[in-house]
C-alpha cells in the first residue's frame, strides 16, 4: 500500500528553485495541485536552515479531513529532492484557499496582502523529461522559473484572486 523507500534512490535538489519546482510537479502529478510558496523563501530572506512554507490547492482534498490530506508529503518531498530539508505544507481546496485569503486574517492572508504568496510555475514537460530531471544532474534545464516579489530570486508574479488561472480558485 505505501511506498517502499528502501528501494528508492532520492537525489538531493541542488538549488531551492529546483526543489520547489520538482515538488510542484510531483504534487500536480499526484493530486492535481497548484502549488504556492510563501514565507522567507518567497521574500528571499531564507537562511540555510529555513523551512519551505508551501500551499497545495486541489479539488482532490475536498473529501478528506485537513489532517489526512497529502499524508505522503514527506515521501513526495524526498522524491523531489528535499532530503534533509524541512517543509511546512498546507493543503486546501480551491474554496478553502479563497476563503483563507479573503478573510484578511491569519498568516496566509497577511502574506497574500504583502504579495508574498507566489504561485509556483512548472514547465509543461513530458513525464519522461521530468523523470530524467529527477534522476539526472541537470537541474532546471528546460524548466520555467517561478515567481516571487522584488528582491527575490524568482521571476514571475503573484496570481490575482480576481483572475484565476484555469479552474484553481
Amino acid at each position: 500500500m505505501g511506498r517502499d523507500i528502501s528501494s528508492t534512490t532520492y537525489r538531493k535538489a541542488q538549488t531551492q528553485e529546483e526543489l520547489i519546482e520538482r515538488f510542484a510537479y510531483v504534487m500536480r502529478e499526484k493530486y492535481g495541485a497548484t502549488m504556492y510558496v510563501f514565507g522567507s523563501r518567497s521574500r528571499a530572506t531564507a537562511r540555510p536552515d529555513s523551512d519551505y512554507d508551501m500551499v497545495a490547492v486541489s479539488e482532490a482534498f475536498r473529501h478528506a479531513k485537513r489532517t489526512t490530506r497529502a499524508t505522503d508529503r514527506l515521501f513526495l518531498w524526498w522524491e523531489a529532492g528535499g532530503w534533509g530539508e524541512s517543509i511546512d505544507l498546507h493543503c486546501y481546496t480551491p474554496q478553502e484557499f479563497r476563503q483563507e485569503i479573503e478573510s484578511g486574517m491569519g498568516y496566509l492572508a497577511q502574506a497574500w496582502e504583502r504579495g508574498e504568496v507566489i504561485e509556483v510555475k512548472i514547465a509543461a514537460l513530458s513525464h519522461q523529461r521530468v523523470s530524467q530531471v529527477l534522476v539526472e544532474d541537470h537541474p532546471n534545464e528546460g524548466c520555467v522559473p517561478y515567481a516571487c516579489p522584488s528582491g527575490s530570486p524568482f521571476q514571475l508574479s503573484q496570481v490575482s484572486l480576481g483572475q484565476p488561472e484555469g479552474n484553481l480558485l
